[in-house]
C-alpha cells in the first residue's frame, strides 16, 4: 500500500510541476529520493542551480555548498529545508517515496533565535500560520520566503497580517526566544501514518518545491 500511494504523488508531481525564479529559493525535501544525497546532488537536480546551503542554528548563519566545488559538500536529509540559488527560471519536479512515520514524526532541533522546519507531510489540519505558531511555545514568529519580491514574508503571532497558508511539504522559518524542540507532541492518531498525508487530496500537489508565490 505504501508504495502504491508513493507513486500516486510521485504522478502528481509529474503532472503539476511549479515555476520558480533566478536568485534564492526556499526548497525541502519531503520524499525520500535514494539519489539525492548530499548538496551537490541536490544542486545537480535542481534545474540552473549552482549552489544549496542549509541553515546553522549554532552559528545563525548559512552553511553553503557549491555546485562542483568540493568544500561544505553536506549530507542532504528528508524532511529538511535548505535555500538553493539558482541561475535562472526553471522547473523542478520533486519525485519519491512516501517516508516513513519514524522520518517525519522527527523532532526539529530549535535554538534561540531563527531555526527552519519543513511542515511535516502529516499536518494537513493546520490551515493557517496563526495555527502552526501556537504550537511553538518558544516561538513568536513563522516566515516564508517570497522568491518573487527575494524577502522574507512574516506571521506575527496573535497580529492578523500575514496570516498565510502553510503548506505540507514546505520550508518555514522560526524566530524563537529559547531552544527546544518541535513538534513537542504528535499529532491526532487518526493522523498518524505512513499514508496520512494522502487523506487530504486537495494536498498532493502541494508537494511541488517552487518560488513564484509558491514557495511556503
Amino acid at each position: 500500500m505504501r508504495k502504491l500511494l508513493a507513486s500516486v504523488v510521485a504522478l502528481l508531481l509529474v503532472g503539476a510541476p511549479a515555476v520558480f525564479a533566478a536568485g534564492f529559493v526556499f526548497v525541502a525535501t519531503p520524499l525520500d529520493n535514494d539519489d539525492l544525497v548530499d548538496a551537490e546532488d541536490l544542486a545537480d537536480d535542481v534545474p540552473n542551480c549552482n549552489a544549496i546551503a542549509y541553515w546553522d542554528e549554532s552559528s545563525q548563519g548559512w552553511i553553503q555548498h557549491i555546485n562542483n566545488i568540493p568544500p561544505n559538500n553536506f549530507s542532504v536529509d528528508v524532511s529538511m529545508p535548505y535555500m538553493a540559488t539558482v541561475t535562472a527560471d526553471g522547473i523542478w519536479t520533486l519525485c519519491g517515496g512516501v517516508p516513513d512515520s519514524t522520518t517525519y514524526l522527527n523532532l526539529y532541533t530549535l535554538a534561540q533565535g531563527f531555526s527552519d522546519i519543513m511542515l511535516p507531510l502529516n499536518m494537513t489540519y493546520y490551515t493557517t500560520a496563526e495555527a502552526v505558531i501556537q504550537t511553538v511555545s518558544q516561538c513568536n514568529v513563522i516566515a516564508y520566503w517570497d522568491a518573487a519580491s527575494q524577502g522574507w514574508v512574516q506571521h506575527i503571532q496573535n497580529i492578523p497580517p500575514n496570516n498565510f497558508t502553510p503548506r505540507v511539504g514546505y520550508p518555514y522559518m522560526l524566530t524563537c526566544q529559547s531552544a527546544g524542540s518541535w513538534p513537542s507532541s504528535l499529532p491526532p492518531a487518526q493522523m498518524v501514518g505512513d499514508d496520512a498525508q494522502v487523506k487530504s487530496p486537495s494536498r498532493p500537489v502541494l508537494l511541488n518545491t517552487a518560488a513564484q508565490n509558491a514557495d511556503r
